[in-house]
C-alpha cells in the first residue's frame, strides 16, 4: 500500500512537471511566432541604371514591429526580368539585429554581367520590364538561439 502510494505521487509529481514544460514552451511558441509574425521584409524600390555598365538598385524596407529584438544573420536573393535571371546579391548580406520596434533600409546594387544584358535589351524593344525577386532570410530568435528561414517573393513592373 505504501508503495502504490509513492509510486502515485512521483507519477503526479512527474505530470506536474510535465504539464508545466508543455504549456511554458506552448507560450515560448506562441510568443515567438507572434514576434516573426510582425517582422517585415518587403521590396520597396527598384531601380535600372544604365549610365556605364547597367546594374540594378534593389532597396528592401525592413521593420521589426515586435518588442523582441531579431539577428537577420543571412539574407540572399535572386533578381529576374521578364522571367530570365539577370543577377542575384552574390556575397550574402549579413546585417546584425535589428532591435524592436526599428525600421530600416537595405540597399544593394546589383550590376548585369555581360551574358544577361541581352534581357534588358529585350525588355527595351518590348518596353515591358516586369521585374521579380526571390529570396530567403535567415532570422535569429532571442528566445533560445532558434534560428528560422524565411521566403520573401515580390514583383515591380518598369524600368
Amino acid at each position: 500500500m505504501k508503495r502504490v502510494l509513492v509510486v502515485t505521487t512521483v507519477l503526479a509529481v512527474l505530470a506536474i512537471v510535465s504539464a508545466v514544460s508543455i504549456a511554458l514552451s506552448a507560450q515560448e511558441y506562441t510568443r515567438a511566432m507572434s514576434a516573426i509574425r510582425s517582422f517585415h521584409l518587403e521590396l520597396s524600390d527598384l531601380e535600372l541604371r544604365t549610365e556605364g555598365s547597367p546594374e540594378v538598385q534593389v532597396a528592401f524596407r525592413v521593420a521589426n514591429n515586435s518588442p523582441v529584438n531579431f539577428n537577420l544573420e543571412e539574407f540572399r536573393f535572386s533578381l529576374d526580368l521578364n522571367g530570365q535571371f539577370v543577377g542575384s546579391n552574390y556575397v550574402p548580406y549579413t546585417m546584425g539585429i535589428l532591435e524592436s520596434f526599428e525600421e530600416t533600409t537595405m540597399d544593394f546594387l546589383i550590376p548585369i554581367q555581360p551574358q544577361y544584358q541581352q534581357y534588358l535589351e529585350q525588355a527595351r524593344e518590348s518596353n515591358s520590364f516586369s521585374w521579380f525577386v526571390s529570396g530567403r532570410y535567415k532570422l535569429v530568435l532571442p528566445i533560445r538561439e532558434k534560428a528560422i528561414w524565411l521566403d520573401t517573393k515580390s514583383r515591380w513592373d518598369g524600368p
